[in-house]
C-alpha cells in the first residue's frame, strides 16, 4: 500500500505515453487485467493523490487530465466521460475545507462543461452539492433553485439512461441508479424541510376577549379555527412532499422524512397541551374545563398520525 509511490508511477507513465490505450493490448494482457492503459493510470493517480490529501499534486493530474483526455484533446484520445468522473472529484478538496463559494464555482463550472457527457448520476449529485453549498452559506433561495433542478434531471428518466448504458457492467449500473436516488432523495428531503420551516412558523393564536363561554367560543370560531386550519394544511403539504421520498426506496431518506413528519405531528400535540391558559380563564373553573378539553380533544387527533410515523 505505497500509494505514493503508485501515484508517482503511473504519473510518469501517462505523461510519458499519453496514448498507450488498450488496443495494442495482446490477449493474455487482457486475460492478466495488466493492460497498460493512460488514462487508467492518470485517474487511479488523481484519487490516490486524494486519498494521500496531496491536493495540489491531484489539481495537476487533473489539469493534465482535462488536457491529454477532456473535450478539446485530440480526437482519437478523447475520454470524455472519464475527464467528468475525475473532474468531479476534485469538488471534494474544495468541500473538505467548507470553501462554499469554491463549491458552487466547481461543480457549475463542471455542469457548463461536462453535463452533456457525464453519468446521469453524476449530474444530479453536483447539482445537489451546490445546495448543500448555499445551503452552508445560508443563501436558502440558491440552495432550493439548485435542489429543484437535481430533481429536475432526476425526472429526465435518469435510471433509465442508466440501465441503457453500454459502457458499463450490471454492477456498476445498480451503484450508479442508487447514488442517483440517494442524491434525489437528498434534493427532495431538503425541499420539504423548506415546507417543514414553514410550518413551524405557525403560531398559536393570542386569546383576546372576556371572561366569559361566548367570548371564548368567538375566539375559538375564528382565531383559533384559522390557526388550527392554516397549521394543519401546512403539515399536510410538508407531509406530501417528505412522502415522496418513499418511492425512492432510500432507507437513510425514508427514516428521516418519516421521523420529521412525526415530529410535525408531535409538535402539534405539544401545541395544544402546552398552550398558554389566559387569565381570564384560568381564573373561571368552568371556562378553564371548556377550554382545556378541547384542546385535549384537537391534541388526541394527531397521536395515531404520530406514533405511526
Amino acid at each position: 500500500a505505497f500509494y505514493e509511490r503508485g501515484a508517482e508511477y503511473y504519473e510518469t507513465f501517462a505523461k510519458k505515453y499519453p496514448g498507450e490505450d488498450e488496443s495494442t493490448c495482446s490477449k493474455e494482457d487482457r486475460e492478466t487485467n495488466t493492460c497498460a492503459i493512460a488514462h487508467e493510470a492518470l485517474k487511479n493517480a488523481v484519487f490516490f493523490r486524494l486519498g494521500l490529501g496531496q491536493e495540489d499534486t491531484a489539481l495537476e493530474d487533473v489539469r493534465l487530465f482535462q488536457r491529454n483526455y477532456g473535450p478539446n484533446a485530440a480526437k482519437k484520445n478523447r475520454r470524455v466521460r472519464d475527464a467528468a468522473q475525475v473532474s468531479f472529484s476534485i469538488g471534494a478538496i474544495y468541500e473538505r475545507s467548507k470553501d462554499w463559494t469554491k463549491v458552487v464555482d466547481h461543480y457549475k463550472t463542471w455542469l457548463r462543461q461536462y453535463s452533456r457527457f457525464a453519468y446521469p448520476h453524476q449530474v444530479i449529485e453536483a447539482y445537489v452539492i451546490i445546495g448543500n453549498a448555499y445551503r452552508n452559506a445560508k443563501d436558502s433561495p440558491k440552495a432550493e433553485a439548485a435542489y429543484t433542478a437535481g430533481v429536475r434531471e432526476w425526472g429526465k428518466g435518469a435510471e433509465r439512461r442508466i440501465a441503457a448504458l453500454d459502457d458499463t457492467s450490471k454492477e456498476d449500473k445498480e451503484r450508479y441508479s442508487m447514488m442517483a436516488r440517494d442524491a434525489v432523495s437528498e434534493a427532495k428531503f431538503h425541499l420539504a424541510e423548506t415546507l417543514y420551516r414553514a410550518f413551524q412558523r405557525i403560531n398559536f393564536p393570542e386569546y383576546k376577549g372576556g371572561r366569559n363561554l361566548a367570548d371564548v367560543n368567538r375566539w375559538a370560531q375564528r382565531d383559533f379555527k384559522r390557526w388550527l386550519d392554516s397549521k394543519r394544511e401546512a403539515l399536510q403539504a410538508a407531509e406530501r412532499s417528505y412522502n415522496q421520498i418513499a418511492e425512492l426506496k432510500v432507507p437513510k431518506w425514508e427514516i428521516a422524512a418519516a421521523a420529521r413528519v412525526g415530529e410535525m405531528y408531535s409538535s402539534f400535540i405539544d401545541a395544544f397541551r402546552e398552550a398558554p391558559v389566559p387569565k381570564e380563564i384560568e381564573n373561571d373553573d368552568e371556562l378553564y374545563g371548556v377550554y382545556v378539553d378541547a384542546l385535549e380533544a384537537q391534541a388526541k387527533s394527531f397521536e395515531k398520525p404520530a406514533v405511526d410515523k
